[in-house]
């Protein structure tokens, strides 16, 4: 009976691994075929298949940092939106500032992150020393970055490469264990993982999810204000996602900006997005950074 037992459980684990691969096959397959169409489209991006995701912030070897001998610098933090992913370097939202201001632009903007990416980031006692003279600091909101708080938890094989949750202890936030990382790259497990992130996504979480998204920005935007305490904390709201709510709770001393209170800049031009994918364009950062500056510059903010 044992022997049947134990043969069963191998033959179990065996077919679990076939399906395993079997059902990630047809899925990055899916991935493939649902964006050769998109002109922006590159083979090497399928690089966040589950096998290969370290489940923690990494070095890109895309550098959108703009390093100049200017006395003050700019310092941008965000998602593939702020970092400019489809685009060169130079087309992206730090070229197009740092040409128009003259001053260093470093853009720590994390593909597929957010505000936890931020604060973790920012989290770092040497800062002030990798990132000398910053004078302002622009973070750009989408509203997909409330649900990432929870996103940790997904395993897709498309998950960031930023996949991790900060937790907080005491009035500190720490990095959390890692226990998913293991069971999520069995591809399997992800359907578990996606359904508990679906729950915590949910209508019933999203107030939950808005209040620990505000506390986070308070946090990342003390932890700058240590490191710069002269520095102005811009929260620029991107496209249509402007909340009331979500703002109301922000510390006195962060300046609020929407895209949709720029009369000149319609972000559902279709110039403005790739097909179906909403990632700006270089035309975006064209025409939104000359804009942006003179709002800046209406609220006391003179670049």
């Amino acid at each position: 009976m044992k022997k049947i037992v134990l043969i069963s459980g191998f033959l179990v684990i065996i077919l679990l691994v076939i399906a395993d691969f079997v059902f990630f096959g047809i899925e990055k397959s899916r991935f493939a075929k649902k964006y050769e169409t998109y002109k922006f489209f590159n083979p090497n991006q399928i690089f966040h298949f589950v096998k290969d995701v370290p489940h923690s912030v990494v070095k890109t070897d895309k550098n959108r940092s703009f390093i100049k001998n200017s006395e003050k610098s700019i310092l941008l933090l965000g998602c593939s939106y702020t970092f400019g992913s489809n685009l060169e370097a130079n087309q992206s939202f730090s070229y197009y500032l740092s040409n128009l201001t003259g001053r260093t632009v470093y853009n720590l903007a994390v593909e597929g992150g957010g505000i936890q990416q931020a604060l973790y980031l920012t989290d770092d006692k040497d800062f002030s020393n990798k990132y000398k003279n910053v004078d302002l600091i622009i973070y750009t909101f989408i509203s997909d970055h409330i649900n990432r708080n929870n996103r940790f938890l997904n395993s897709s094989v498309f998950s960031p490469v930023c996949n991790f949750r900060m937790v907080k202890h005491g009035d500190k936030y720490v990095k959390a264990n890692e226990w998913y990382a293991f069971p999520s790259k069995f591809f399997l497990f992800r359907y578990f993982l996606d359904g508990v992130v679906a729950i915590k996504n949910s209508d019933k979480f999203y107030q939950e999810n808005c209040d620990s998204f505000v506390d986070m920005v308070n946090h990342t935007k003390r932890n700058l204000k240590k490191n710069y305490p002269d520095a102005k904390f811009v929260f620029l709201f991107f496209q249509t996602d402007k909340s009331v709510d979500l703002t109301k709770n922000f510390d006195k001393d962060i300046y609020v900006l929407s895209t949709n209170d720029f009369e000149e800049i319609d972000l559902t031009r279709p110039e403005y997005r790739h097909g179906e994918d909403w990632h700006p364009t270089e035309k975006v950062w064209q025409d939104l950074v000359p804009v942006l500056k003179s709002r800046l510059n209406k609220i006391g903010i003179v670049l």
